[in-house]
């Protein structure tokens, strides 16, 4: 009777050690990091270096696996953009702007004419989220999802073989290029602050740095031929 008590009491202590680091590592997994009130950027922020040490030690995570069918057929045509731990954007090949919160589906914009995103997304500390369509045209997206304002960086025809830069958020504008060698900065309202015309390509991505200067890799395109680095400031 003695060893069968004191076995129960043992039981009893690893089922409270055990349930103690079930609850701890629930609430480690529920921790929820929000980039509001910074500037978001794919690769790693505005300095484009994929470089995450900010954030501290990665937190033992769940993931999931989800299908949504009927509204993501085509999938995504840029990189989702990511506000929170639990918030992101998804811009479909079907030309749909996709809001998730917690793996739910919160709201849907669709551009204009059948339109899809030609870039990767950005957004500024407000959490208004910018897109860059295949047409040139540029949208400001509330985080609840209503239109803010739109206007065209560049109109494209058919005939043009233009891509575009993937849009970055700095701390007083956002940055639009193309790879004619247009760069334009508008202000969080959407109005034009300078632009730039170069005679070589602009690249794909480019970066910044926390004055806001902007570092361009131009092209050429031909091997053998000089590329240039030009740094403009904010």
């Amino acid at each position: 009777m003695i060893k069968l008590i004191s076995n129960n009491k043992e039981n009893m202590k690893i089922y409270h050690i055990t349930l103690f680091l079930s609850i701890f590592f629930l609430f480690s997994c529920d921790k929820e990091i929000s980039l509001q009130g910074e500037s978001v950027n794919i690769y790693g922020g505005f300095s484009r270096n994929n470089s995450y040490e900010r954030f501290g030690n990665f937190k033992r995570q769940m993931y999931f696996v989800e299908s949504y069918d009927s509204v993501l057929k085509g999938g995504a045509i840029a990189p989702l953009l990511a506000l929170s731990g639990y918030k992101y954007v998804f811009p479909s090949s079907e030309g749909e702007i996709i809001f998730f919160d917690n793996k739910e589906i919160k709201w849907k914009y669709k551009l204009d004419s059948n339109n899809v995103a030609a870039s990767g997304l950005c957004a500024d500390k407000k959490q208004n989220i910018y897109i860059l369509d295949n047409e040139g045209e540029l949208y400001s997206l509330t985080v609840s999802g209503k239109l803010r304002w739109k206007k065209f960086f560049k109109k494209i025809s058919d005939r043009d073989i233009i891509t575009f830069s993937d849009l970055m958020a700095v701390d007083d504008g956002i940055i639009v290029a193309s790879s004619d060698g247009l760069i334009v900065k508008y202000n969080f309202k959407g109005e034009l602050l300078w632009s730039k015309l170069f005679n070589l390509s602009l690249m794909k991505y480019f970066p910044a740095d926390e004055k806001g200067n902007i570092y361009l890799p131009l092209t050429n395109n031909t091997f053998g031929e000089s590329d240039s680095l030009v740094c403009i400031n904010s």
